[in-house]
């Protein structure tokens, strides 16, 4: 993915598969990045609905995984910025758990849109060129951008 200067992993690498196919996984590792909640990662159990046993499951993989570490009272994220290749049929899967996980939420911060168009293959390949285009943009921006939430972003440009 040219676009993205992210690493891209493998998913046969070590455990990663577990890593992407649990949302809440990925939820939890991307809130370690956020100072608060390196230290009072407790809070992260209602935050995300999750019981104190999955919350520590999921630290203690996160750990395994070498993508976070525990030192000193705090976590430290280890790995960040990271990607599937878009066609992985993992990162399919794991986009669309993510989502699923994502439609609860609701409120003056959430927005959520789709749309489902008539277009020919000339529009498709457009609007993907346009999205890989925003992609690159978003990727600089969060780059600069304090750890201090955690937000998802989806794009599904489908044939049906």
């Amino acid at each position: 993915e040219a676009y993205l200067s992210a690493d891209m992993v493998s998913p046969n690498q070590s455990d990663i598969s577990r890593y992407y196919a649990d949302p809440d996984m990925l939820l939890v590792h991307m809130h370690m990045a956020i100072p608060r909640f390196q230290t009072h990662y407790q809070e992260l159990a209602s935050k995300l609905s999750l019981n104190p046993e999955q919350l520590t499951d999921i630290l203690s993989t996160l750990e395994k995984l070498e993508m976070i570490a525990f030192r000193d009272g705090r976590y430290f994220v280890l790995q960040d910025h990271l990607h599937l290749k878009a066609n992985s049929s993992l990162q399919q899967a794991s986009a669309k758990l993510l989502r699923l996980r994502g439609l609860h939420k609701s409120g003056k911060d959430a927005y959520q849109f789709g749309v489902v168009i008539s277009a020919d293959e000339d529009a498709r390949q457009k609007i993907k060129k346009r999205f890989m285009e925003f992609l690159s943009d978003a990727e600089k921006i969060v780059k600069d951008a304090p750890s201090e939430e955690v937000y998802q972003i989806c794009f599904d440009l489908v044939r049906w």
